[in-house]
């Protein structure tokens, strides 16, 4: 996968990789009602992107839900993860450095989305029960 050796080491995949991959799979599923892109898009290039390739297929984004989460928590919850699934990559300092870069590229995302009115935010701490109804909800409402 030539995707792997970016996610490996806690980077991001090129934009142009990415979206090649992701237009792939999306004309694959056609025709469906709807899709959940996970932890995609990443950067504002990447949602650009995304928006022109699901303007060629007439459709758009109908909403961005946003889990917000404490890094500490974060750190803690990828590092079990990582302990209970064997996955390499949910080790603390590869998590650190996925974090560095959601900082850096990723979280200017959530006010562009904002400010397109798109971006809905999810309290991401409680339980799977409540985390989940607000989630529905959210999408329930577009």
């Amino acid at each position: 996968q030539p995707a792997k050796k970016y996610s490996d080491k806690g980077q991001l995949i090129p934009d142009s990789l990415m979206v090649s991959i992701l237009a792939a799979t999306y004309d694959a599923m056609l025709p469906c009602e709807g899709v959940i892109f996970d932890g995609f898009p990443r950067t504002i290039p990447q949602a650009e992107a995304l928006a022109e390739m699901l303007q060629e297929r007439g459709t758009e984004v109908s909403c961005v839900l946003e889990l917000h989460v404490a890094d500490e928590l974060l750190v803690e919850r990828l590092v079990l993860r990582g302990k209970t699934s064997g996955r390499a990559d949910d080790n603390e300092q590869t998590i650190k450095a996925r974090l560095e870069v959601y900082h850096n590229q990723t979280a200017p995302l959530a006010e562009w989305y904002k400010k397109r009115n798109l971006l809905r935010t999810v309290n991401g701490v409680g339980s799977i029960e409540d985390i989940n109804a607000q989630l529905c909800k959210a999408i329930d409402a577009i």
